[in-house]
């Protein structure tokens, strides 16, 4: 008992370094996530959701007031109007200004509003969008999945096939030598193993092409070994669908995300045609200023003195100028930069009021292309709703004929079973010949083949209906 323990232990030992040394076995979920997660489909649109939500997280800040600063240094030269003293001076002059502007828009026929719900609803379908392409890429990965462990059953039982025609030839083989058969009961049999030959060798294939596709879809180089869990054990029992075809379309439509994305862009431009609505109704604004500004040429007077008396003009009457006035003079100093700053600050607040009178049809014209963009949505989203339809149909009926063909296929089974153990049992007794036996046994091993095709159709089938009905995807 502790001898097979430990062979136990070292043989899982063994069987667990192997695993590690081929790498991990990839079930349905996981090939699903790593699709998902490697898909550049998947990483564009979720750009796109990312663009789109700060689409719409900017036209809410567009409520909000503006600010905006501004300073400038000018030098002027030559002549010009002492803003200080209102003269005419000649001098170089260097001026240096600031202003603050903010404004707030107060009114403006809705357009910011129906802009933000606009922008919501594109969000909205970018989103969708992207749960789509993800759902998408679920449905094609568990289509590759089943097509390789279709191939992989099959593969099994060709060699199963294989095996037993090998043993029939190696029997025919003695009784050709013993002179019980002729030889062309025994050319039938090595036709046989040719043809079993090629059977493996076209499942072989099929598993390496649907590897192949699956390792692309997953983004996994294609030297790379990709080794799937196959769960399905058993037949599968053929059953009908628990729900109508009417409860998975209206599941369809309440779950089916480019329904959904189609839908949020229909009211996102129905928003976005207020929007340009509103551009044909009058604005209102308000505004504020803050301003101060340093010149050169703002001087000061200081010590206001006279040194000497001139003669400025005369008495009416008397030819000799006789009138005087003192020259006074002045100590000259331009004004220090921060007390400038701070004496020359103003400001001001009012509103404006944009009333559109004459736009070169503009507005109007924005009007007609927005009905238009209106209108085109909505045929977007009732030929969505359609599409849905047919696929549900579609989907609906491919069901019931693999479900039908597959009860149809058992029983085609059962039926060549019976016959082959008929036969075999005759053919012991010496009373059915060797191609008789082949026959049979041919018929057979393709009723279990068209079997197991079948199955798998069924499988992927009834994934399809859970798919309409918002399900997790599942092999079951």
């Amino acid at each position: 008992m502790r001898l097979i323990t430990l062979s136990t232990l070292i043989l899982s030992t063994f069987s667990a370094f192997a695993q590690n040394m081929t790498g991990k076995v990839w079930d349905l979920q996981t090939c699903i996530d790593a699709a998902i997660k490697n898909s550049l489909d998947v990483q564009q649109s979720m750009l796109s959701v990312e663009q789109n939500e700060l689409g719409f997280k900017q036209s809410k800040y567009n409520r909000l007031p503006d600010l905006n600063g501004s300073g400038g240094l000018y030098f002027q030269a030559g002549r010009s109007t002492d803003r200080f003293t209102n003269t005419n001076v000649t001098n170089n002059v260097t001026q240096n200004n600031y202003q603050l502007n903010s404004t707030l828009v107060l009114f403006a026929g809705g357009q910011l509003n129906n802009n933000i719900k606009y922008n919501k609803y594109n969000w909205m379908a970018s989103e969708y969008d992207l749960i789509n392409v993800e759902q998408n890429i679920s449905l094609n990965v568990a289509n590759l999945f089943l097509q390789v462990a279709q191939a992989r059953e099959l593969k099994k039982s060709y060699e199963q096939n294989l095996k037993n025609t090998t043993a029939q030839l190696d029997k025919a083989q003695k009784q050709f030598d013993a002179g019980v058969i002729n030889e062309g009961n025994l050319l039938n049999m090595k036709a046989q193993e040719a043809t079993d030959l090629s059977n493996i060798v076209t499942a072989e294939n099929q598993e390496r092409t649907a590897l192949t596709s699956l390792k692309l879809l997953l983004r996994l180089p294609f030297e790379d070994k990709l080794d799937i869990e196959i769960p399905l054990t058993g037949s599968i029992i053929p059953q009908v669908y628990p729900d109508s075809l009417t409860v998975i379309f209206d599941s369809a439509m309440t779950k089916r995300t480019d329904v959904k994305a189609s839908e949020m862009r229909l009211k996102a431009y129905m928003f976005r045609k207020k929007s340009i609505m509103g551009a044909l109704l009058p604005s209102l604004t308000a505004a504020a200023n803050l301003s101060t500004l340093y010149s050169s040429n703002a001087k000061t007077y200081l010590n206001p003195h006279y040194d000497e008396w001139q003669t400025t003009g005369r008495v009416v009457g008397n030819a000799v100028p006789n009138v005087e006035t003192p020259k006074w003079l002045y100590d000259i100093n331009t004004i220090n930069y921060g007390t400038q700053m701070k004496n020359n600050i103003g400001n001001w607040v009012g509103a404006s009021l944009a009333v559109p009178i004459f736009t070169k049809f503009q507005n109007s014209t924005n009007v007609k292309v927005a009905n238009l963009d209106v209108e085109r949505y909505r045929i977007a989203y009732e030929r969505s709703k359609q599409n849905l339809y047919n696929e549900v149909v579609t989907a609906y009926n491919s069901f019931l004929s693999a479900m039908n063909r597959l009860k149809a296929s058992k029983l085609s089974l059962e039926s060549q079973n019976k016959n082959l153990d008929f036969v075999q049992k005759r053919f012991d007794a010496g009373q059915a010949a060797a191609i008789d036996l082949q026959i049979s046994k041919a018929t057979q091993a393709a009723a279990q083949v068209s079997l197991l095709s079948v199955q798998y159709e069924y499988i992927f089938r009834r994934m399809v209906l859970d798919f309409y009905m918002g399900q997790k995807l599942e092999l079951k």
